[in-house]
């Protein structure tokens, strides 16, 4: 065990944003945790295999309400311009 107890582990924020982008998706908890384990990629704690609850965890932290509601923010100012961004961030035409 690392770190201090009651303290979380973070996660970096690409994996994160993964993980909400994944989600609403419609992604299940299952299939992100396949999907990370998958590509080699750790849990915040440095262990090899993800868990739905690693992923349960992980979206409700402060962190992933905050790239919820900037994702929203982006999506609503980004509408009258000549592109549209979806919550992944990447661009589509108009």
């Amino acid at each position: 065990m690392s770190g201090r107890v009651g303290r979380p582990m973070l996660c970096p924020l690409p994996v994160l944003r993964r993980i909400l982008v994944l989600r609403n998706e419609g992604k299940t908890m299952q299939y992100i945790c396949d999907e990370l384990n998958d590509e080699g990629i750790p849990t915040p704690a440095g262990k090899v295999v993800w868990g739905r609850n690693n992923i349960s965890r992980l979206l409700k932290t402060a962190v992933a309400e905050e790239i919820r509601q900037e994702s929203r923010m982006t999506e609503v100012t980004s509408i009258f311009g000549e592109e549209v961004f979806r919550e992944s961030g990447e661009r589509r035409a108009a």
